[in-house]
């Protein structure tokens, strides 16, 4: 099966913590950055920090969020105010956040930017913290400045955007006070390493050993995800993982962008919409977007998945491809009203995100677009 998001791993370079925050200062000028674990661990430091700070914020956030950047909003006692999402974008409705709320997390779906310009200004007219969770928005930019740079906290997965073993950075205005965490030890990391391997290897028609070596490996990962994502801090090979992948990052940013176009343009399958791009937007196509029109995208999920295409919902989560909506989640529902998400209840059972990489051949995406303009 093609993997939603397929590794392109190049040669590894020795390269500590000093040359990782040498080249994102570079990216990042006149920000403090801190290397995480993984995004979700970002979110955590930041919100632990703010509660300190602060006390108890409510926080607007959009329900399409990955649940993994909810969390820990909730587990640092601050309250989750949800807003509708605007139904092209699929971003947050800039036009409806709340003046009440002290904190702005816009979320870059997909690596689709926010209207930053919009954002900043509504946080300096009613003075709100902004916190940008750019997971999946490394290198996108809004009216030509780098996502992450508008706000006064941010966080990006080097993992999801650059296909690095793990990892993560947080940016701030101030200084954070970081946790103390353990190094990964040795069995999960190259769990990391075989996993990684196995996902740039496999296709729609991969060899049968590899595609059970890859399941294998699936069933192996840790149980309790949230104390694997908390607790564990980067190792060397990691690190060395990120810088590798740093130094290519100008050539995978631009062949995924280039083969996302590609997808798009050969789309002709009236029932699926690609999500919608501001004119003043450049996304990174972390994940390539699209809602059907009429139809239940579980269903299409799960037709292209029999055909080897590692399609997905919100989640990009291999085993669990689709996540339940908000008022299903037992951590989530009692901060979702339904009256107040009619855009959100309309459109979560009709979003799916197809395979984009830099690491797909032509006839990958061949055989992607022929599957889906045949749904």
């Amino acid at each position: 099966m093609i993997p939603i998001n397929k590794p392109l791993i190049v040669e590894m370079k020795r390269g500590g913590m000093n040359e990782v925050k040498s080249i994102l200062s570079s990216f990042f000028p006149s920000k403090n950055i801190y290397i995480v674990f993984s995004g979700r661990q970002g979110l955590d430091i930041i919100y632990q920090n703010l509660y300190k700070k602060y006390g108890s914020l409510r926080v607007a956030v959009s329900p399409l969020a990955c649940v993994d950047a909810l969390y820990p909003i909730i587990k640092n006692k601050h309250k989750i105010h949800f807003v509708d999402i605007n139904p092209r974008t699929l971003n947050m409705d800039e036009e409806l956040i709340p003046n009440d709320v002290q904190a702005i997390q816009p979320i870059h779906f997909g690596g689709n930017p926010q209207n930053m310009d919009k954002i900043i200004s509504i946080s300096k007219t009613n003075q709100q913290i902004v916190v940008e969770d750019c997971a999946q928005g490394f290198g996108s930019r809004y009216n030509n400045q780098i996502v992450g740079t508008f706000s006064d906290y941010s966080v990006f997965s080097l993992m999801k955007n650059l296909y690095a073993l793990g990892g993560g950075c947080v940016l701030s205005k101030d200084e954070l006070e970081i946790p103390h965490y353990k190094d990964l030890g040795l069995i999960p990391t190259y769990y990391k390493v075989l996993k990684r391997l196995l996902e740039s290897k496999n296709t729609y028609n991969s060899h049968i050993v590899n595609f059970i070596l890859y399941n294998c490996i699936l069933s192996l990962r840790p149980a309790n995800q949230n104390v694997f994502s908390y607790n564990n801090k980067v190792n060397k090979k990691i690190v060395n993982s990120i810088y590798s992948q740093l130094l290519k990052s100008e050539y995978l940013l631009k062949d995924r962008f280039k083969n996302a176009h590609y997808i798009l343009n050969n789309i002709s399958n009236e029932n699926i919409v690609p999500q919608y791009v501001l004119p003043e937007a450049d996304p990174n196509y972390t994940r390539l977007y699209f809602i059907l029109k009429d139809g239940n995208s579980k269903n299409t999920i799960k037709k292209l998945r029999n055909v080897g295409i590692g399609a997905n919902h919100i989640t990009q989560d291999s085993i669990n491809f689709f996540q339940t909506p908000v008022f299903e989640n037992d951590l989530l529902s009692k901060f979702a009203e339904k009256k107040d998400l009619p855009n959100y209840i309309d459109l979560h059972n009709r979003i799916l995100s197809i395979p984009v990489s830099p690491n797909l051949s032509k006839k990958e995406m061949d055989y992607i677009t022929k599957h889906l303009n045949n749904t």
